[in-house]
């Protein structure tokens, strides 16, 4: 990989995993851009390279907890196209222990419910 691309991968990664440690301890809006690119040793500027707002940086964190649960979870539960009841149940129950194992992301979805909407239709879209 070369090392632009990999030096851009880690800071989005920082950044990401800044602002959820911060959002483990500190409620959303008291949160500020600053106290996120500070915590990830970045310039405020570079948050914006990555991020419209904080809105746009939930709805990323939302998603890529999203696809990790999906990646690691994926092969555990089999698609029976003849019993979709017992897929649906299977399914629900491993996302509901995914959702009490990680505290943060259910308040983030919880308080930011709108922004988890949107970041699904626009990924959906674009």
């Amino acid at each position: 990989m070369d090392k632009v691309i990999k030096k851009k991968n880690e800071k989005y990664q920082n950044l990401i995993s800044a602002a959820y440690e911060l959002f483990e301890i500190k409620d959303f809006a008291k949160v500020s851009i600053d106290d996120i690119a500070r915590k990830a040793g970045a310039a405020k500027g570079t948050f914006y390279l990555y991020f419209k707002d904080k809105y746009d940086l939930i709805s990323k964190i939302i998603l890529r907890k999203a696809a990790e649960f999906f990646k690691s979870e994926g092969d555990v539960v089999d698609i029976d196209n003849t019993n979709a009841d017992k897929f649906a149940h299977e399914f629900i129950d491993l996302l509901i222990d995914f959702l009490v194992r990680n505290k943060t992301l259910t308040l983030l979805i919880d308080k930011n419910v709108h922004v988890c909407v949107n970041a699904v239709i626009e990924n959906r879209e674009g």
